[in-house]
C-alpha cells in the first residue's frame, strides 16, 4: 500500500526541501561556514568540514535546522534544489551508504530508481543514488533526487540535488558542475 503526500504547487518547494534535508538520515554539523583565502571567488566554503563548491549563480544560499548549508532556484515556482548533510561515523562508504539507502527504502512513495557505487565526487569514491519521489496519487509532481554519499575522517556526508522529474533535464548539467567543483582539504 502507498502512502501519498498531497500538497498544493504553491508548497511543493518546501516540500521538496524539507524531503531533502530529512531523506538522508543525517544530522548535525555547523551552519557557520568559514572563510579561506585559498578557495576560488564565488565558492562555498566550510573549513570545518574541509569542503568548498561552486553553487549555481543566482541561486539562493540558506541554511537548513538540519544539514550544513543548501542552495535553491530563486522563487516560489522553481522546482531545484541541492542540500549537503554531514554526520560523524564510523562506517567505511560501502556500510555507510548502504544504511543510507535501507533508511531511503523504507519510506512509502519513494523509489530508488538505480545506484552506481563506483562514482567519484573531487577525488573522493562516492556513491550515487537516483531517487523518485511521488507527492501525490496522479504522479504530476513527482520529485527526482541523486545522492552523492562519500565518506572522509570520520564524517559521512551526502549532497542532495533534487527537482521536479519533468524539470530534472533543464538543471541535470547545473547538478554535474557543482559536483565536479568540489574541493577538499581547504
Amino acid at each position: 500500500m502507498r502512502v501519498y503526500i498531497s500538497v498544493k504547487p504553491v508548497i511543493n518547494l518546501l516540500v521538496l526541501i524539507t524531503l531533502s534535508i530529512f531523506l538522508v538520515s543525517c544530522g548535525g554539523g555547523s551552519n557557520d561556514p568559514s572563510s579561506d583565502e585559498d578557495v576560488p571567488d564565488g565558492y562555498y566554503q566550510n573549513a570545518e568540514h574541509g569542503i568548498g563548491f561552486q553553487p549555481p549563480d543566482e541561486w539562493e544560499k540558506y541554511y537548513p535546522s538540519v544539514g550544513v548549508v543548501a542552495f535553491r532556484t530563486p522563487g516560489v515556482t522553481s522546482y531545484a534544489n541541492m542540500s549537503l548533510v554531514v554526520e560523524s561515523t564510523s562506517d567505511g562508504l560501502n556500510e555507510y551508504a548502504k544504511s543510507n539507502k535501507d533508511g531511503l527504502s523504507s519510506i512509502a512513495g519513494l523509489t530508488i530508481a538505480g545506484e552506481e557505487p563506483q562514482e567519484s565526487i573531487g577525488d573522493k569514491e562516492a556513491y550515487e543514488l537516483s531517487i523518485y519521489i511521488e507527492l501525490n496519487e496522479d504522479e504530476s509532481n513527482e520529485v527526482r533526487q541523486e545522492h552523492t554519499i562519500w565518506v572522509e575522517d570520520g564524517k559521512g556526508y551526502c549532497l542532495i540535488f533534487s527537482a521536479l522529474t519533468d524539470k530534472w533535464s533543464d538543471y541535470q548539467q547545473t547538478f554535474q558542475e557543482v559536483r565536479s567543483s568540489f574541493i577538499f582539504d581547504i
